[in-house]
């Protein structure tokens, strides 16, 4: 055993001047990362000024650890293994830096990584075709990386081979280079000691803390801290909780229907109040609803409501079996889509709004609960609102097509949220401050706004007329709807008095295809009753249930 360990100590030491090549590249790519960062952080001081000491300290450690780990490692194969996975490794995180802080001003961390390295393989492939990143730029910060790893490489190559083809070695220099290669091994493993628990004590501020100091640590450091952080902050939140599920003794189906699909368009601060199929006084916004509705293809529910002013709560109370106002929280009551899985149908959830939203959120756990879920916009919140975000008609290429199997579809859409100037394509720019109608005067500023807006609703017009092509083939119920009114005393964009039984009012359009209505004779007069009362959108999980003839059964 002791012959044993003597024989592996003797392995490492012969190996650690062979791989010193890996700490110089491993340095060399570190720093390269470093100074992307600086140029984004801290760019009022130099890189080897005392502010950026602890960056520096943290690179030297993480440079030493990679390079400890093959040299520890007796077997050939094996050691070259992980010699490329920490090369590739360390290479793929420097690259989606120069991504990431060109597009989202913030390095590579947890709350970037998830979308991009999501189940759904074509998320990646919309991120990285997204970037739009100048190419001398990218082709000059390869030739960087390729020369950190190959340059310490070759010098290496042709340090060893001139020692090949040198003289046999005197006593002397074979003395020197037993004792330096020693004296080099105890200063990296004691090097690599400090900087270890100098690191360590680092982290535990740093978690502590709560904040994240992106210039105090390397790329692997960044990743493992922020997966902390962003763990903690869900588990101390109760963000990565889950809604109850509903079991099959809880769900009974009265009537069962061919396959069909029942789709719900759910788009952000779409108020009806600035619809020309709601109000005639404002501009012809809505063509393809006007002529559906006179087709008789539409049914408008005139009196909806949202179920609260607060989103969170709106998006609970709509999506679940929670009644609303309800004091209990809305995770102990099963959402709609547990409860027509246990029904036998497929669920589906499609998104164009940000992967993390600001705040306190539903829609993600909402999205979890189904069988499959994807995301179109891989952004990480609406913190920098540009021409790359995708359009909500992101969404048609994601649409799935009815099988054997009925299908609960929501798609989640951006709608009229936040900048309503990045919202659409040029050519839906049809409105201007000069063709804008409204009853009350605004100034040329907020006409340009609410100019805007009809161009946002005039282009959700436009998808809805593309989401109903491509279902109308097909048996299929579909619901358009928006998750929160206007609750404040004033109108958003158009400026005049919202009336209090107005307040918090939201469109609703209904749609059946000739395909649904054959083989629901009923269901068009079923919805026609719902005119005659008021809703809000609590109401929705009865109806939807109600339609499918689902009934539930709580225990």
């Amino acid at each position: 055993m002791r012959k044993a360990l003597l024989h592996y100590l003797q392995g490492v030491k012969a190996r650690i001047p062979q791989l010193v090549w890996l700490l110089i590249a491993m340095l060399a790519i570190l720093t390269l990362n470093n100074l992307v960062i600086r140029g984004l952080l801290s760019r009022s001081a130099t890189y080897l000024s005392r502010e950026n000491l602890p960056l520096l300290w943290d690179t030297l450690w993480m440079a030493t650890l990679l390079y400890i780990i093959p040299t520890l490692i007796p077997h050939r194969i094996t050691r070259r293994v992980v010699l490329i996975i920490e090369l590739v490794l360390i290479s793929a995180i420097h690259i989606m830096d120069l991504y990431l802080v060109s597009t989202y001003q913030m390095p590579y961390c947890d709350a970037i990584a998830i979308p991009i390295f999501a189940t759904n393989p074509g998320e990646a492939s919309g991120f990285f075709k997204s970037l739009r990143l100048e190419m001398p730029f990218m082709l000059i910060e390869g030739v960087k990386l390729l020369v950190a790893i190959f340059l310490p490489l070759g010098i290496s190559w042709l340090i060893s081979r001139t020692k090949r083809t040198k003289e046999q070695p005197t006593p002397w220099d074979k003395r020197i280079q037993r004792y330096s290669s020693t004296l080099l091994f105890i200063v990296v493993l004691v090097g690599a000691h400090i900087l270890g628990i100098n690191y360590l004590r680092q982290t535990r501020i740093a978690t502590s803390a709560g904040v994240i100091q992106y210039n105090a640590h390397a790329p692997l450091a960044r990743l493992y801290l922020s997966h902390r952080v962003l763990r903690h902050d869900a588990k101390r939140c109760a963000l990565d909780y889950r809604p109850r599920q509903a079991t099959p003794q809880e769900v009974t189906v009265d009537s069962l229907l061919p396959p069909h699909n029942v789709v719900l368009v759910v788009a952000e601060n779409i108020y009806p109040h600035l619809m020309h199929c709601y109000n005639p006084i404002v501009n012809d916004n809505t063509p393809v609803i006007d002529s559906l509705l006179q087709m008789g293809s539409f049914i408008r529910l005139d009196s909806v409501y949202s179920a609260s002013d607060n989103a969170a709560l709106a998006a609970a109370w709509t999506f679940s079996l929670c009644p609303k106002d309800s004091p209990n929280s809305w995770d102990t009551y099963p959402s709609i889509y547990s409860i027509f899985r246990a029904a036998g149908y497929d669920t589906y959830w499609l998104d164009n709004t940000p992967r993390i939203a600001r705040g306190l959120d539903v829609y993600p756990q909402l999205a979890a609960d189904c069988d499959d879920h994807f995301f179109t916009n891989l952004r990480a919140d609406d913190q920098d609102w540009t021409s790359r975000i995708p359009y909500d008609d992101a969404v048609l290429d994601q649409l799935k097509q009815l099988e054997s199997q009925s299908r609960l579809t929501t798609i989640h859409l951006l709608g009229a949220r936040s900048n309503i100037w990045w919202r659409i394509p040029e050519e839906f720019c049809k409105y201007n401050r000069l063709s804008a109608n409204i009853d009350i005067d605004l100034s040329g500023d907020a006409l340009d706004h609410l100019a805007q807006y009809y161009n946002v609703v005039y282009y959700q017009d436009d998808l809805l007329k593309q989401l109903i092509a491509h279902y109308q083939d097909t048996p299929t119920i579909l619901i358009y709807c928006s998750p929160v009114g206007a609750y404040s005393e004033w109108h958003p964009y158009s400026g005049d008095q919202v009336a209090p039984e107005t307040r918090g009012q939201v469109p609703m359009l209904l749609y059946l295809s000739p395909a649904m209505q054959r083989i629901s004779p009923t269901l068009r007069d079923q919805l026609l009753q719902l005119n005659a009362e008021r809703h809000n959108l609590s109401d929705l999980p009865q109806l939807l249930m109600r339609l499918s003839g689902i009934k539930v059964s709580l225990s």
